[in-house]
């Protein structure tokens, strides 16, 4: 009687201890989220990592892990760090409300950041054990935008609507719903529905019209209704476009305009910035002669490419020094980034194509003899070859893609991508413009040296997200647009 009386006893004291760390660690969240809010890390900090490493036994830990996780993902985009509090989530609390929410997260890190189709594969299975193990669980809404999104960088178009869908008719409500349709539109185009897809556009216009989402969508319906027409509409000369005045730039080689309406050009004198927003901010120009041009990264913003390096002009981008075993390149000549970050080098030094992680590290040497040029639509990775005449292609496993069509091109410049996938070809030493399918299917072609326009020798060619084409007039000393 006297062994359970204390046996009781010592239960009851150790419900007493436990429930006064629950409580201890419940004041430190409260004050770990008040240092947060006010900007306070530090603070909040050293209150979350007491609560990790003196209360792990109580119900608020997992909460605490979540916060770390969410802290090192969303201010110092740590993602190795915040990948390891989501793991602890997975592993010691399997059982918690938080553990959906670790999921979730890991399988976003790695649709952010992941570098391979193997990456993304996982994420995806990744989500389906979140959607077993936790049915009805509050982040299966942010799920089905996760699982959308991979879906379509996977080429499963028809599996992305269907996740697109389901988010905007059973979660209307979501933050994520316009950008949903902006994918759902890509994803039609991409199956094979135009229509389709300028309708979902406009949906997005009508039901979101103040979201950012909605102006980019109407960038893109221009683009798109000069495909869904019975012929490819004839390019007309914007003569309000500020490079169009002859002998402006010193002989522009190269021009880019990025999704955020910034224009570069190089020229003999290094290189210019402008923007076709009005009043917009735009960086200060180069006097560097060894800027040789540009390209886009993974999210359509310019990025500088020098002889010697690449500049992502954005901080928390770096790809460090590009070497191979000690060979470092000198002399690129272009370059091209994929939607994984992945970067593709064309250097006239080892006169081949070598591609990069971002951050750095040199993943494959394509045995090329002289490439030209490089461009990225998507995953695929595209190449001007030695000739001048031909391209070779390559997905997303860095796989050789069998090409045909693309008859009579023959002294090509330049070439560039429309957001929907159609490639613009500058070829006859600058004198015609072609616009393909990339299944090799001819869409349009203008002689740009026949006098109607004012054109001396196109040496560049950029497409904007409204389908806008820009020529630089290396000659002429001016960039022209084109509607």
């Amino acid at each position: 009687m006297r062994t359970l009386r204390w046996m009781c006893l010592f239960l009851m004291a150790c419900s007493y201890g436990l429930a006064q760390n629950n409580d201890q660690a419940e004041r430190l969240l409260e004050n770990a989220v008040t240092f947060l809010n006010a900007g306070k890390y530090k603070e909040a900090l050293a209150d979350l990592e007491t609560i990790i490493n003196s209360y792990a036994d109580t119900p608020t830990a997992p909460r605490a892990l979540l916060q770390m996780g969410t802290y090192h993902l969303e201010v110092e985009q740590d993602h190795d760090k915040a990948l390891s509090y989501f793991s602890q989530i997975q592993s010691r609390y399997a059982s918690s409300e938080e553990a959906p929410a670790a999921f979730f997260y890991k399988a976003q890190i790695v649709e952010d950041r992941g570098q391979t189709r193997a990456q993304l594969e996982e994420a995806v299975a990744d989500l389906i054990r979140m959607s077993n193990l936790y049915p009805d669980n509050a982040w299966q809404r942010e799920a089905n935008f996760l699982f959308g999104k991979l879906n379509l960088r996977l080429n499963d178009y028809d599996m992305a609507l269907s996740y697109f869908q389901r988010l905007e008719f059973f979660f209307s409500g979501s933050k994520r719903v316009p950008a949903a349709l902006l994918l759902s539109a890509e994803a039609a185009f991409k199956r094979g529905n135009p229509d389709q897809a300028q309708l979902i556009l406009a949906r997005l216009q009508r039901s979101f019209p103040n979201s950012e989402q909605a102006e980019k969508a109407g960038r893109l319906l221009r683009c798109l209704s000069r495909f869904t027409s019975s012929a490819y509409p004839a390019l007309q000369l914007d003569t309000s476009f500020f490079g169009a005045t002859p002998k402006q730039f010193a002989g522009p080689v190269a021009v880019l305009v990025d999704d955020t309406n910034l224009v570069g050009v190089v020229d003999n004198k290094g290189g210019r910035f402008g923007s076709l927003e009005p009043g917009a901010q735009v960086p200060n120009g180069t006097n560097s002669r060894d800027l040789r041009g540009f390209t886009r990264d993974r999210n359509g913003r310019m990025v500088l490419v020098y002889k010697d390096r690449i500049d992502p002009r954005d901080e928390k981008l770096s790809f460090g020094t590009l070497n191979n075993n000690g060979d470092t390149l000198k002399d690129i000549r272009a370059a091209g980034i994929d939607t994984f970050g992945r970067l593709f080098v064309v250097d006239d030094d080892v006169r081949d194509l070598w591609a990069f992680s971002r951050e750095g590290q040199h993943l494959k040497s394509f045995g090329l003899n002289r490439p030209k040029l490089v461009r990225c639509y998507q995953n695929e990775i595209w190449v001007l070859n030695n000739d001048g005449d031909s391209f070779t292609a390559f997905n997303a496993d860095m796989a050789r893609m069998p090409l045909r069509g693309f008859s009579n091109l023959s002294d090509i410049k330049d070439f560039d991508f429309d957001s929907f996938g159609h490639l613009y070809v500058l070829s006859s030493r600058g004198a015609v413009l072609s616009i393909w399918r990339r299944d090799g299917t001819a869409l349009y072609s203008v002689n740009l040296k026949d006098g109607t326009f004012p054109l001396k020798q196109a040496e560049s060619v950029s497409v904007d997200l409204s389908g806008a084409v820009y020529l630089a007039d290396r000659r002429g000393g001016a960039v022209y647009r084109f509607q």
